[in-house]
Parts: structure tokens; sequence; C-alpha cells
């Protein structure tokens, strides 16, 4: 990014390379078949957090090209891309390290969703001007959707394994 303030072109150039990159992911995204995780909202999570990466490298791309600021972007990444994937994986994790089926179901499905949310009022309010009220509503939505997920898995984080193993 530093060299893209040497010249415009290189911002032009970079930006040719994210819709590329964003084009590829889509692709890639597309043939992994994400409808048919519909069903299994502990692994669809995964595919939405991977989508989020795909929109940040198109409005990254747009961004460079002056039709978007940086800043949506930035957040795709950072809330959709990384939050929202790794949130995923937590509640894998947390399920699969303790001896538990790898299923998500009620509060883990109602964290996902205040989480995504969270990103889309983040994101596309401020774009309609709703600045403020979207920030403080974006916030209010993560943290939501963290304290969900406390609710729900630190009882099971604390607890001996239910399959008796060690770990």
């Amino acid at each position: 990014f530093a060299a893209m303030a040497l010249h415009p072109l290189f911002a032009k150039l970079t930006a040719v390379a994210f819709l590329v990159v964003a084009v590829q992911h889509a692709v890639r995204w597309y043939y992994w078949k994400p409808v048919a995780t519909l069903k299994i909202p502990i692994l669809a999570i995964l595919y939405v957090g991977y989508l989020w990466l795909v929109l940040g490298f198109f409005m990254l791309a747009l961004s460079l090209l002056g039709y978007l600021a940086a800043s949506p972007a930035w957040h795709v990444f950072g809330i959709g891309a990384a939050g929202v994937f790794i949130f995923g994986m937590m509640t894998r994790v947390a399920l699969g390290h303790t001896g538990r089926p790898i299923k998500a179901m009620g509060v883990a499905l109602a964290a996902y969703l205040t989480l995504n949310i969270a990103l889309l009022i983040r994101v596309f309010l401020p774009l309609a001007g709703i600045n403020d009220d979207a920030y403080l509503l974006a916030a209010i939505l993560w943290v939501a959707s963290f304290a969900l997920y406390l609710f729900k898995y630190v009882p099971i984080l604390v607890q001996p394994r239910i399959d008796g193993r060690p770990g």
C-alpha cells in the first residue's frame, strides 16, 4: 500500500489485482457449494466468513478506484472475514475439543446472526449517511454476539470433556 502513494497508476493496478483476487475467491467459494451447507449452520458460518473476504477485496478495489471510502472495506475484512470466520471456528473448536457433537443450535445461531447484522449495519448504514446510530447499534450487536458466546460456551469450556477423554 505504501507504493500506491507514489503514483496514481499504482492504485489502479492494485485495484485491478484486488478485483481479480475477489473474482478468484468468489469462484472458489461458489464451487465449494455453499448452499449445501445451509443445513449445517456451524459449517455455513465459515462459508459466510469466506464470502465476506470476497466482498472485502471487491470493496477495497472500489475504494482504490475512488468509488468508496476504504473504511467500509476494512470493516468487511475485520468484522466479516476475520471476525465471523474466527467466531465460527471458536464455536466448532469449543464443542469438538470438549467431546461434544459439532452442531450449532439456539444461542450459537443467535450469536452468528447478531455478528453478521452488526457487520451489515456498520458497513452499509454509514454508506447511506447514517453514521453515529449505525456505529452504536453495530457495537451493541457485536458485544451481544460475544456475550451470547460467553453465556453458551464458558460453561462448556470450564467443565471436563463429556466423553471422559483427557484435555
